[in-house]
């Protein structure tokens, strides 16, 4: 279909190949005969001075591309429509429509005189269309990144000395890569001295969201931070943010968390009183880098403005890591050993870790998401130290030298990198993929070997499998950090960023188990097997496809008893270097009987929802021990993730917990609901430490997320399990030494099983 563009015709519809409208006889293509549009996206609700159609490029470009049209010929909106216009002319940022060209189509006829502008279709949903159909945002780690994101688009709008003045869901596009962008640039506004200190006169925003000095028409920068607020709170709640459909005062309570640090993040974004906002959007971002890490960052620049909302943040719960000598109150079950070199080791402060998931709001494209140094891997753990001290352009220097195939100055670049910033294990990845594929074209027929760690590259757990990777490749490829002595072993390592998602982990299982791949830079690789993936529902979700293609898996942290048979891994490609629930269920028991606690009362809680997982298999494993060891039924527990007639789980386990003298408390690696670990961490903080003679908990729990507070509160009462123990008698110094140099001391269990992980297969290559 052929669609035309007069505002006036009666009948805009016309078959593809005809040259002008069967109605009106306007021309149906246009600059040039480039342009052909096909349909009109505009909303029935949109603002009548304009339109928007999707079009065809005759040129042969198959880019996507909008030409959004102005209807009307008031001065006003020439204006803004040629202000619209020029920002996007002058603007380069993924997060802003591109500009493609403008022109002008005099009137003629019935048909009023039209300012085109032709730009990027940016491919996705708004996020008014994502809140359709999705509910509310309710994971609070998205959450945060959609908030950062954002500010970051209006930094750069701002450093270019406009402001957007219309910030709403609608005008938000959540691409199909995950990433964010801004559109409708239609009532941007220039900021000038006289907009600082008057503001804008023009009476131009959407009512709901506009800040209360926009309505009267005095709208400046600080505007677009109030329509922000207002934003998140119709995305966290899912309700319109009107006082006749929302209580603004209490809104919080209408989230999944309302005792979030964002909460008060979005609140201070509210504040009637524009001179209470942030000023800049520098400011929003120094505050969520605070909430994010719990700490302001010593590279961050604070400010007073930013230590006041510091101030003023009220967290549930502290997240300061305690330091090496501060009494840790946690007594850890050790578990038996599995791997070669290590287990049951390395000092309890290194294992301190944040496990929050990055999750997408749709599976992305696996290829995306796979680099061998060949491509960018957007938001890496740590990669924001890398643009902190100024050296991204250096990486994104070494991938596009690596893409062309110059291994040689690719090496190099990641080179000079890594001596600059240590802590950083895909540049030391990729360095030594570069020294590999050199040493590749010189000796073309000497075996080359590729497997690929598939990790939720995005979070600090997935960083410390990739120190354990990195580790091991380094000291087969490049012990001596010269490009010039050939490789022990040409052993190549591709990073796959699973997302910590179970349907991202099975595409990205898809793309490695194809007979081959091929990167960005155009190589042909065969992969041999998968480090991977981190917990134990992503893994299994996974397993079927590996098994089915025989590609082995050598997982560093499931831990669920019996995944192969519980996952389809009926080929038996899965392996793992750490020890299953069976055993942390056995030092529980074990511990639990050695306390001889009389009048045995036990209230438990872990997530029912999972179908397999490590929560449930956990838990089903230590009933079945309990039973075993004390000839009793362990009663079943409390839903951490689930709530029953609107009665929290939680809040029954936590009333039923008055009458009882144990906890068992076992939360998951947080794959998907968040949730699960605050509703752990709420039963640590509601219930009464004088009258509980122990928790027992899992694994997770062992995260500075828990907070110095809490750990005081149940000093001596609280234990967890874990295959390593914190004796440095029963871990191999030599090995903790070396890998704390490397990564700047910043390791921990899942560095070394990681380690040995990748060790167990670059053994197996140096023999062959």
């Amino acid at each position: 279909m052929s669609y035309c563009i007069n505002p006036r015709c009666i009948d805009r519809q016309n078959p593809d190949k005809a040259l002008r409208c069967q109605a009106c006889n306007t021309q149906l293509l246009l600059y040039k005969r480039r342009f052909q549009i096909f349909e009109k996206i505009s909303k029935p609700n949109h603002n009548p001075e304009w339109e928007v159609f999707r079009v065809t490029d005759n040129r042969g470009d198959c880019q996507p591309k909008v030409l959004k049209t102005l209807t009307s010929n008031e001065s006003e909106f020439t204006a803004r429509f040629k202000r619209e216009i020029d920002i996007l002319k002058n603007s380069k940022n993924s997060g802003i429509p591109a500009y493609i060209i403008d022109f002008h189509i005099p009137s003629e006829g019935n048909r009023p005189e039209l300012y085109c502008l032709v730009m990027e279709s940016i491919d996705g949903e708004d996020l008014e269309e994502w809140l359709q159909i999705n509910g509310k945002l309710s994971d609070e780690q998205t959450a945060l990144i959609w908030l950062n994101k954002i500010t970051i688009i209006l930094a750069y709008i701002h450093s270019k000395k406009h402001f957007h003045r219309d910030i709403k869901p609608s005008n938000i596009m959540l691409k199909n890569s995950g990433e964010l962008a801004l559109i409708d640039f239609g009532i941007v506004r220039q900021i000038t001295s006289t907009v600082d200190q008057y503001g804008a006169s023009t009476q131009a925003y959407t009512p709901i969201y506009a800040a209360p000095e926009q309505v009267v028409g005095k709208a400046v920068p600080q505007s677009d931070f109030y329509s922000l607020g207002k934003t998140f709170v119709h995305l966290l709640t899912g309700q319109r943010p009107v006082q006749s459909e929302l209580d603004l005062h209490k809104w919080e309570y209408e989230t999944d968390f309302p005792t979030s640090g964002i909460i008060p993040l979005i609140n201070w974004l509210l504040e009637d009183d524009l001179q209470q906002r942030p000023q800049t959007p520098e400011k929003i971002l120094e505050a969520i880098n605070y909430i994010s890490t719990r700490k302001v960052d010593s590279d961050f620049p604070s400010s007073e403005e930013t230590t006041s909302f510091i101030d003023r943040i009220k967290q549930p719960r502290e997240t300061q890591l305690p330091s090496r000598h501060s009494g840790f109150p946690f007594k850890t079950a050790g578990l038996v050993g599995l791997g070669s070199l290590f287990f049951g080791s390395l000092i309890y402060y290194y294992l301190l870790r944040k496990t929050v998931p990055l999750i997408s709001s749709s599976v992305q494209p696996a290829a995306e998401l796979i680099s061998f140094g060949d491509r960018e891997i957007n938001n890496i753990y740590g990669s924001n130290k890398i643009d902190k001290a100024g050296s991204k352009g250096k990486k994104l220097e070494g991938i596009q030298l690596f893409k062309v195939g110059n291994y040689k100055e690719a090496y190099r670049k990641f080179n000079e990198l890594h001596q600059s910033i240590k802590n950083d294990p895909d540049v030391l990845i990729y360095m030594n993929n570069a020294k590999v594929r050199y040493w590749h074209q010189k000796k073309p027929t000497k075996p080359l070997y590729t497997i690929v760690a598939a990790v939720p590259a995005r979070i600090e757990q997935g960083q410390h499998i990739l120190f354990g990777v990195a580790h091991n490749q380094h000291q087969v490829v490049d012990p001596t950090a010269s490009l010039e002595q050939e490789p022990n072993v040409y052993l190549e390592v591709g990073i796959a960023d699973d997302l910590n998602q179970p349907e991202q982990a099975v595409e990205i299982a898809k793309k490695l188990t194809e007979r081959s791949i091929n990167g960005s830079d155009n190589q042909e690789r065969s992969i041999l097997a998968a480090i991977g993936h981190d917990s134990s529902e992503v893994t299994c979700e996974a397993l079927p496809i590996y098994t089915k293609a025989g590609l082995p898996v050598i997982s560093s942290t499931s831990s669920m008893n019996e995944m192969r048979k519980k996952c389809g891994d009926t080929d038996r490609v899965f392996f793992r270097v750490i020890s299953s629930t069976q055993f942390e269920s056995r030092s529980l028991i074990k511990l639990l009987k050695s306390k001889n606690i009389q009048n045995l009362k036990i209230t438990s809680f872990y997530k029912k929802k999972e179908r397999v997982g490590f929560s449930r298999d956990l838990f089903e494993t230590f009933k079945r021990d309990f039973k075993k060891e004390f000839g009793k039924d362990l009663e079943d527990g409390f839903d951490l993730s689930d709530s029953t007639d609107g009665v929290s789980e939680v809040a029954k386990g936590i009333e039923n917990a008055k009458n009882s003298n144990v906890i068992v408390l076992l939360s998951d690696e947080k794959t998907d609901t968040f949730h699960v670990f605050n509703n752990a961490i709420k039963v640590l903080e509601t219930v009464d430490p004088n009258k509980i003679d122990l928790v027992l908990g899992s694994n997770p729990l062992l995260s500075a997320e828990i907070g110095t507070n809490l750990l005081q509160k149940w000093h001596g009462k609280l234990v967890i399990a874990s295959d390593w123990d914190d004796d440095p008698q029963c871990s191999d110094r030599a090995f903790v030494a070396m890998a704390s140099k490397l990564w700047g001391g910043n390791i921990n269990q899942t560095t070394a099983a990681s380690y040995e992980s990748t060790q167990v297969l670059s053994e197996l290559f140096r023999a062959c």
